[in-house]
């Protein structure tokens, strides 16, 4: 797995988790992934691992915690395709394949 996808890997079960779909011990996601807590640890790993800085890096995250907020999935949906759109932008800038 090169490292550019396992950066969009740990971005995709962080935005599983700000939809609910890792929440409650009888669901299966969940127990695959842990909490919350350990998956935000997963992605800002990954994101350092990758040389994101600091602050994008917290960046990131707060913003899939703002964007779990919304209350239209469609656009919940649009502003996790944005982030993930300047995710990769930011990767490829570093040469992140």
């Amino acid at each position: 797995m090169s490292l550019k996808q396992e950066v969009l890997g740990a971005f995709a079960i962080a935005v599983q988790c700000a939809e609910g779909l890792c929440s409650g011990y009888q669901n299966q996601f969940f127990r695959a992934f842990g909490d919350r807590a350990h998956v935000t640890r997963g992605l800002r790993a990954a994101l350092t691992k990758a040389g994101l800085g600091e602050n994008a890096t917290t960046g990131v995250i707060s913003r899939i915690e703002s964007v779990k907020s919304l209350d239209c999935r469609r656009a919940r949906g649009k502003a996790f395709q944005q982030i993930q759109g300047e995710l990769e932008t930011s990767l490829d800038n570093l040469n992140i394949r």
